[in-house]
């Protein structure tokens, strides 16, 4: 996945995360966020943008608007993840995951393997979106993003595949498609704010997996559930 973000949204909204306090309240108030701007709550300031953000993108509905060009995209990051997972799910990092969650109980979470487990080697949903997302990235061969330099779907298939648990252990289902289009959504939040940041993120010392990662895997799941 290389190049430019696909979904049209103007990505210069995402640049409130580096700009000066006078710049984010222009953009603060050229994003439409009916809310007051509280400096004192980073977090709902974040939670708010994000909202927007995602908002301008699910609002087209990506999948139905642009599946012709999006699907042959993600349905091949989907699939060779899969087989990431699979692949790492034997490994030490997995196996000492697996011990170390075990005091956790069984819950709803599939964890998956080259074999099937009679029954089913089960966790929580969170911890099992943890360590199916360690199994996609044992070995380091899954997909890899520019501009955001991350591993985009090992962060957002397997929370997916937990959400999707979740939903499933409470009698409620969640669509192919509505889980193609928080897939599509979380991955062009990632890249969007990659796009903002720059590489210089990267190279002062964050490793943009885990933090662009976390934001697109947190605003995804919003819309999963939405």
């Amino acid at each position: 996945m290389e190049g430019t973000p696909i979904i049209g949204i103007k990505w210069w909204a995402l640049l409130i995360i580096i700009l000066p306090i006078y710049d984010v309240i222009i953009l603060w108030q050229a994003l439409g966020i009916d809310k007051p701007l509280r400096w004192s709550d980073h977090r709902e300031m974040m939670d708010a943008v994000l909202d927007r953000i995602a908002g301008l993108i699910a609002a087209a509905d990506p999948i139905a608007v642009f599946g012709d060009r999006l699907t042959p995209i993600l349905r091949p990051a989907l699939i060779d993840n899969f087989g990431c997972i699979l692949a790492g799910s034997t490994t030490p990092v997995v196996e000492k995951m697996l011990t170390a969650t075990t005091s956790f109980g069984q819950g709803k979470g599939v964890i998956y393997r080259p074999h099937d487990a009679e029954p089913p080697l089960m966790r929580p949903p969170p911890y099992a979106a943890m360590i199916n997302a360690a199994a996609g990235h044992a070995w380091d061969f899954d997909d890899w993003e520019d501009p955001g330099n991350t591993h985009p779907t090992v962060v957002i298939f397997p929370a997916l595949l937990a959400a999707s648990d979740h939903a499933k252990a409470q009698g409620l289902k969640i669509s192919g498609h509505h889980m193609m289009t928080a897939y599509a959504i979380g991955l062009e939040v990632i890249m969007r704010l990659g796009k903002a940041v720059t590489l210089s993120h990267y190279q002062r010392g964050f490793h943009a997996t885990a933090t662009l990662g976390a934001l697109g895997r947190r605003r995804l799941l919003r819309d999963c559930w939405g």
